[in-house]
């Protein structure tokens, strides 16, 4: 495998010209379609290569990452060195996964793959460390060549140079999308396989921002000159947009109403200002699917989610499922995939899909994360005093809000986190108008960590405030 910390991320690639098609701005063809996969030679079918590429680089990185669910459907080469995980051993705040195509595959429409790429981290550090030629022995930046729309999302298409300039991605096409504060890439060597880059990585998009839920963008004025995305979702777009408001704007939200975009995506506008053009009212009230918000928390909880310790399939499993039984995800299945035998030394993780409306575990030798991850102490604390404590009980929003406070402070997470580069950020999983009173309703947080560390406080029913553990 690729050795894990290389400073410059070095991989001995072969570059082979390849031809291109330039284009401005477009929007993509509808997603999601068995056919257009099948046409892009892409696959659902992930070897266990690419998994304990994964496994790799979660044991190094700082920030999450996230196993593509769709890859390109071809036989990957095994050799020592040429695949594999490679987080940096300056900055390990972004990653990347490597593959190369076995040798003498030319079965269309994917023959002559011989190089991709998937990868992601903290923008800044993305763009430093991938979008330029800071950490490249021969110079030259990549590119941006074309930008696509599509469900929400812009992608940024970027053409880097021949090798040796453009390092490991010398001579590749990547599709580039942003989701919240991360950034999400897959490259392809040469240009013929764009269209199958962009598709894995709005399929990596949607891992980071889950959910059946639609994108939800904020337009200071329906031309959406300027947007802002509020950062986590409670399920209420127009109250999200308006947290978000003087952030993004700097200036107080004023009333807002919301609009389904033609490709599927939510803008939410000033009421008192036309709507954006090609949009349709939404109804009022309308909420997002907050139950799938809550599971992706809940699954990637640093003190008590699936992969908090090294758990079995078995046990893994068990409490995937009664997270769904809490939450009234009846309609989900629970599958293994992956060809790790359930013993005591396998560790799983989940993965959400959902496209199928199910929770994928997968397993791996050993554990995948860091035994004590940053702000596990923190999750512990908060799960003690309003899930499974001895004295443990029902919080309203500000009681919830206001215990966060203390104990962040009492760690001095916050000054840590200014010294180390990332974040605290404390984020409500319910609209203004519904938060938990501590009596009929309870909060129930969540924290996860990866660059940031996110405090997800959902509302939950008072007599049913326990958690799966």
């Amino acid at each position: 495998m690729i050795a894990a910390r290389a400073a410059g991320l070095l991989l001995l690639v072969i570059a082979v010209a390849g031809c291109w098609h330039n284009g401005g701005e477009s929007e993509l063809p509808q997603r999601d379609d068995s056919a257009r996969l099948r046409e892009l030679g892409l696959t659902r079918h992930i070897p266990s290569q690419v998994y304990e590429a994964c496994a790799e680089a979660r044991r190094n990185a700082s920030v999450r990452v996230f196993c593509p669910r769709l890859v390109p459907d071809v036989p990957l080469l095994r050799i020592e060195g040429n695949w594999g995980a490679a987080v940096g051993s300056e900055e390990s705040r972004y990653y990347l996964l490597s593959f190369d195509t076995a040798p003498g595959y030319y079965k269309p429409p994917q023959e002559g793959v011989i190089h991709w790429i998937v990868g992601g981290g903290q923008p800044g550090v993305v763009k430093k460390w991938v979008l330029t030629d800071f950490a490249n022995e021969v110079s030259g930046d990549p590119e941006l060549v074309r930008t696509a729309q599509t469900g929400g999302r812009q992608i940024l298409v970027y053409r880097f140079p021949p090798f040796p300039a453009g390092g490991i991605n010398g001579g590749h096409q990547a599709a580039v999308v942003s989701v919240g504060d991360e950034l999400l890439f897959v490259s392809f060597h040469g240009s013929r396989y764009l269209e199958a880059a962009i598709e894995m990585a709005l399929d990596l998009a949607d891992q980071a921002d889950p959910g059946d839920s639609p994108a939800v963008t904020c337009g200071e004025t329906a031309d959406l000159v300027e947007v802002a995305v509020p950062r986590s979702p409670s399920g209420d777009p127009t109250a999200d947009c308006a947290a978000a408001w003087q952030g993004a704007f700097d200036a107080p939200a004023p009333e807002l109403t919301a609009f389904t975009a033609g490709d599927g995506g939510i803008l939410v506008v000033p009421a008192n200002g036309p709507a954006p053009s090609g949009s349709t009212g939404l109804a009022k009230p309308f909420e997002l699917d907050h139950p799938l918000i809550q599971l992706e928390h809940e699954l990637a909880e640093v003190g008590r989610g699936v992969v908090s310790r090294c758990r079995s399939l078995t046990t893994a499993t068990a409490l995937v499922r009664k997270h769904l039984d809490r939450l009234g995800l009846g309609g989900w299945t629970v599958a293994s995939e992956g060809d790790r035998p359930d013993s005591a030394r396998t560790c799983a993780m989940p993965t959400i899909d959902a496209h199928q409306r199910r929770v994928v575990i997968l397993g791996f030798d050993e554990a995948t994360l860091p035994a004590d991850p940053p702000a596990a102490d923190l999750s512990r604390a908060l799960a003690h005093a309003m899930i499974a404590g001895p004295a443990a009980r029902c919080l309203s929003a500000a009681e919830a809000a206001a215990l966060v406070e203390r104990e962040v402070a009492a760690r001095r997470l916050r000054e840590r986190a200014a010294k180390s580069g990332y974040q605290i950020v404390v984020s409500h999983g319910f609209p203004a108008s519904r938060a938990p009173d501590g009596r009929r309703t309870c909060v129930r947080p969540a924290v996860n960590a990866g660059g940031t560390v996110l405090v997800y406080l959902a509302a939950v029913p008072a007599e049913q405030p326990t958690a799966p553990d």
